[in-house]
């Protein structure tokens, strides 16, 4: 990300059945008061979810992080966990797995992605352009 001018934003979420919904919510909001174009805010939704899902289900989270950066060029979220050492996969989806999609979609639809570790926690976050 450029250090132009950056919008941010950080929400620390339970990890309940119900925290997906909650960061989604909160990131399309966020992104879409930033002025970041509809179908990059479809996507973005799409991608956090599919941390959050992580963090929470896999690395077994009692709470999730997420922070979201706006800048003239572009988004970046990432989702941190206290699981720094969790495996993390991106395989491509198979008919006889369920679930197991998720990094894969990261993937294919993020610009960049990465994974930060840190001494207690992990980061995982990617980016996409402010317009498709």
């Amino acid at each position: 990300m450029a250090t132009a001018t950056v919008e941010h934003r950080l929400w620390s979420l339970p990890a309940t059945g119900s925290v997906a919904r909650s960061a989604r919510h909160a990131a399309v909001g966020f992104l879409r008061d930033a002025g970041v174009a509809p179908d990059v805010v479809a996507v973005a939704e799409l991608l956090t979810s599919e941390l959050v899902s992580n963090a929470a289900g896999h690395a077994g989270a009692a709470r999730v992080a997420v922070c979201a950066e706006v800048d003239a060029e572009g988004v970046r979220i990432g989702v941190r966990d206290l699981a720094p050492d969790a495996v993390v996969a991106c395989l491509p989806p198979s008919p006889e797995r369920i679930g197991g999609r998720g990094l894969f979609l990261v993937d294919r639809l993020a610009r960049r992605w990465g994974i930060d570790r840190g001494d207690r926690t992990k980061t995982v976050w990617f980016e996409l352009p402010r317009s498709a």
